[in-house]
């Protein structure tokens, strides 16, 4: 989705097992720059490196003015959609549901579950989002 939004880069990341942050070249249009929090490793170094990331993203979205949230509309809403929409509700901010991966599902499905996030919580806009078709 990062390439559809930022145009294709090839990218630049380290292989090693530790958590790291990659500001994406480029991204600095419209006075924004995008990181993307990654991690590479062993299972252990997964979960430690996660619950780095978990830390790293809830502050960021305290630190935000308005937070972008992405969901994958092929998968079902589940405990951890929970968790975050119930940290992003505390927030009191503008959210953006950015719901990715429409071009996988039938129309009437896609309504549909745009339809059950609409009715979850009050989000400031609902954009649907597809790397293959923009």
């Amino acid at each position: 989705m990062l390439n559809a939004l930022l145009g294709p880069r090839k990218p630049s990341v380290p292989i090693s097992p530790i958590q790291r942050e990659t500001t994406l070249p480029g991204s600095d249009r419209a006075g924004y720059t995008v990181c993307v929090p990654g991690y590479a490793g062993d299972t252990q170094t997964a979960a430690a490196a996660r619950r780095v990331l978990n830390k790293n993203a809830y502050n960021a979205m305290d630190d935000a003015d308005a937070v972008a949230w992405i969901v994958d509309v092929t998968q079902n809403f589940g405990p951890g959609d929970e968790f975050v929409l119930d940290r992003i509700r505390n927030l009191h901010k503008p959210v953006i549901l950015l719901v990715n991966k429409v071009d996988l599902v039938p129309k009437e499905k896609l309504l549909r579950k745009l339809l059950d996030w609409q009715e979850k919580f009050e989000f400031s806009d609902i954009v649907p989002v597809s790397a293959k078709d923009g």
